[in-house]
């Protein structure tokens, strides 16, 4: 039997809704993800790479997003600018990053650690970490522009999961972690004259024009540490008992937290939380019911369309 493994993302959809997370993680159905939607995960995806290779010091020019990237060209900006646009946000981020001085005893970019509890693999990928003889810094970079509320970051999974695992898997303790979200606005209104496959382009982030991040940082306490592992230990448990009656045909439960989560959800027809859409889309699915319009053509035969959306 496989190893249930649980990442913030995972916890976070199960915190939403159960069902949700029956529906994607162990269903796996997939909907469309809309354009603005794609687009954003593709542009916070292209800044991390270029964060990335800066760190592994490889050379920038070796990776150049295709000109036929749906999240270069949209009008009214250029590829050409999103490129650019690119290259300072991500320099933007990598300027927060401290020096390496005689005080550090790791640094890497795309940091993967795991921890098991109660037979489930927990989780994380860090942006970056940074180790200390006697500090632990953890790093996340934000690509989109507005920052939450503290009160509300500091309660999301990922606020809680990151210093959890590393205090699990190091000598660290609790108050010697620090973990940092910096957040870079999307500002595309540069127009540089360049072009994609030229020679142009900055041979590294300290030759970009940076934007401006904003910080937010949460230190870590054993009171904290305690509390989490709590609350982890219940959400495991929980989980185990779900699996266990779903091959029984008992499906997740739904959440009830309706107005929040529901309205938004693109599983919410297949949830009958949508009563008044469903029956919308019911309707618009039999064509008897829809009425014939005349559109006051004249042809040898008179002719009726159906109404277009």
């Amino acid at each position: 039997m496989a190893v249930l493994q649980l990442s913030q993302t995972h916890l976070t959809v199960l915190e939403q809704c159960p069902r949700k997370f029956q529906y994607i993680y162990i269903n796996q159905l997939m909907t469309p993800v809309p354009s603005e939607q794609r687009m954003a995960m593709e542009r916070g995806s292209q800044i991390h790479h270029l964060i990335h290779q800066h760190e592994l010091q490889l050379p920038l020019e070796s990776w150049i997003p295709s000109a036929n990237s749906a999240s270069l060209e949209h009008p009214p900006y250029t590829a050409a600018s999103r490129v650019a646009e690119l290259y300072a946000a991500a320099a933007s981020l990598s300027s927060a990053i401290p020096i390496t001085d005689e005080t550090t005893l790791f640094r890497q970019s795309e940091y993967r650690l795991n921890v098991e509890m109660s037979g489930v693999l927990l989780t994380v990928v860090y942006d970056l970490l940074l180790l200390k003889d006697t500090q632990a810094y953890i790093f996340d970079w934000k690509t989109y522009a507005q920052p939450p509320r503290r009160e509300t970051l500091a309660h999301t999974w990922q606020t809680q999961l990151y210093p959890f695992v590393l205090v699990e898997t190091s000598d660290y303790s609790p108050n010697q972690v620090h973990l940092s979200y910096w957040f870079i606005h999307n500002d595309s209104r540069q127009s540089p004259s360049t072009d994609l496959r030229s020679s142009n382009h900055p041979k590294s982030l300290n030759n970009s024009q940076p934007l401006k991040p904003e910080c937010l940082s949460f230190d870590y306490s054993d009171r904290l540490h305690q509390r989490i592992r709590i609350s982890l230990q219940t959400t495991i448990e929980q989980v185990k008992i779900w699996l266990e009656e779903y091959p029984e045909s008992t499906a997740f439960p739904k959440t009830h937290q309706m107005e929040e989560h529901c309205t938004t959800c693109q599983f919410a027809l297949r949830c009958d939380r949508l009563q008044q859409a469903q029956a919308d889309w019911e309707a618009l699915l039999d064509i008897s019911m829809i009425d014939e319009v005349p559109l006051g053509i004249t042809t040898p035969q008179e002719t009726q369309e159906l109404p277009q959306n």
